[in-house]
């Protein structure tokens, strides 16, 4: 999953710190996650 993901430009961390669970990683990277699905709505409808 790793490689298939940094094939195409995205950046894995691939460290650990403190507990992680549903919230804290949805809380800490919302903005990347906003950041993927506009790319993706982008490229597929052109908007």
């Amino acid at each position: 999953m790793i490689s298939n993901a940094t094939v195409v430009g995205t950046k894995i961390n691939s460290y650990v710190t403190g507990n992680w669970d549903h919230g804290t990683v949805m809380s800490s990277n919302v903005d990347n996650i906003v950041g993927n699905v506009q790319t993706l709505l982008m490229a597929q409808y052109g908007y």
